[in-house]
């Protein structure tokens, strides 16, 4: 018997709102649409329906979790190619309806669904593909059985390819965990390596500027030792003219004073007095302008430090307010004596001028430790303006009507050619050399 192909179908509502399902429902139910109703609330069950209930008819949603429309209406399009399915959705756009078309689907409904364009559409598209169905007559056991296993078979190839995207993801957040700890471990590589550029960087601006510094300085050491050499070359000749006829000077006036004395002329004695102490302040500036310009090599004997000491106060003027405390303890040292001479000469007379007329005292320590010779000469002078400690050792520098400025620059030479080094400090005034004792050996 023929039947109402309307009335009497099968439809499967697939939609992921129930209220949306159930609206369809009660449409098509209101106007005597379909005789059996199925839901379905994703593209999965779609499947899972129509395999086991091969309704005349799908309403398919697009949008839905899990599996959409499109990729659901493809599915049952190729489990059976005659399958009947309506598309509806609320994307409006060419591309949503062609997707829809070439998974398979028929027509086309928009929403919100009107509920006289539903039946209208549901209605005219049955009637076109309508088919003879029975009204009591239910399916065989063969196609009962068929139903089932096809079911079987989906679902099993859904859970196969569920598996297979579950290992895919695996690997690829394993690989991702993979390259973000190659990347942490590059990254760490390049930050130890610009961290070590960086730091190569500063040694070389920092050598760089040392070098340039050291040669500034070597330039003027030697635009200066240039100067110095002709400079100094034109004393040694001045020098040397000078010293002889001040020894006949001197000579004279110690007889004179020998004949005033014996005379009892006190006059003439003090004057000649004068004349004296003026021969020894010229003579003082020639030697020292001579020990400043004659670079001589040094021969190192040992010598008794003390006895240096003491030749060397031999040939000074002590004025009567300054006391010279020598040191209780001698030390052996190898050294050149006479050049030491002009070092503790020196600087005994720079103690003296310092001191001037007031009533002081020179203390003169010598000692040792494991590796050094350390000798101080220490003064109750008035000192050195801290501004000027820098420069008392440079050549021509002095702050004394009567000195040549060469005097603390020889003591300096001459220390340095002995690989030792002086310094000085004031509050009270104190120079302190320290020698290497290697230059025993």
């Amino acid at each position: 018997m023929l039947v109402d192909p309307v009335r009497y179908s099968k439809i499967l509502i697939v939609d992921d709102s129930p209220f949306t399902r159930a609206a369809i429902k009660k449409t098509l139910i209101g106007a005597k649409i379909g005789s059996g109703f199925y839901e379905a609330g994703n593209g999965r069950e779609a499947i899972s329906q129509y395999i086991t209930h091969k309704p005349n008819l799908v309403i398919m949603d697009i949008i839905m979790p899990d599996v959409d429309g499109v990729r659901a209406t493809q599915a049952i399009r190729k489990y059976d190619p005659n399958a009947k399915i309506i598309v509806i959705s609320a994307k409006e756009n060419k591309e949503t309806v062609d997707d829809a078309i070439r998974a398979g689907a028929k027509n086309y409904v928009l929403k919100p669904l009107e509920p006289n364009l539903i039946t209208m559409s549901v209605s005219k598209y049955l009637m076109e593909n309508s088919n003879h169905l029975s009204s009591t007559k239910e399916k065989t056991d063969e196609s009962e059985i068929q139903s089932r296993l096809a079911s079987k078979l989906f679902q099993e190839s859904f859970s196969a390819i569920d598996e297979f995207n579950e290992k895919s993801m695996q690997n690829i957040l394993k690989q991702l965990d993979d390259e973000k700890k190659l990347s942490r471990e590059l990254n760490g590589k390049l930050t130890n390596s610009l961290t070590k550029i960086a730091g190569i960087e500063v040694e070389l601006i920092k050598k760089k500027n040392d070098l340039e510094m050291e040669l500034d300085q070597k330039t003027k050491q030697l635009i200066q030792s240039e100067r110095f050499s002709a400079i100094g070359e034109l004393s040694s000749r001045l020098a040397h003219d000078l010293r002889n006829p001040l020894a006949v000077i001197k000579a004279t006036i110690d007889l004179l004073k020998q004949k005033s004395i014996a005379q009892s002329d006190t006059y003439t004695t003090e004057r000649l007095e004068l004349v004296s102490d003026s021969i020894f302040r010229m003579t003082h500036q020639i030697d020292g302008v001579l020990d400043y310009v004659r670079k001589t090599p040094i021969t190192k004997e040992t010598h008794s430090l003390r006895k240096i000491i003491q030749n060397s106060l031999i040939p000074i003027k002590i004025p009567a307010n300054v006391t010279i405390i020598l040191p209780e303890n001698d030390i052996m040292y190898k050294c050149d004596s006479i050049k030491m001479d002009i070092v503790f000469g020196n600087l005994f007379l720079n103690s003296i001028q310092a001191i001037g007329k007031e009533q002081g005292q020179i203390i003169i320590k010598i000692g040792e430790t494991a590796n050094s010779v350390i000798m101080e000469i220490q003064d109750s002078g008035k000192g050195v303006e801290n501004d000027q400690v820098e420069q008392i050792f440079e050549p021509l520098f002095t702050t004394k009507q009567e000195g040549t400025g060469l005097g603390l620059s020889s003591v300096k030479s001459i220390v340095e050619q002995h690989k030792g080094t002086i310094t000085f400090r004031n509050n009270p005034s104190t120079f302190t050399m320290t020698f290497p004792k290697e230059l025993q050996t």
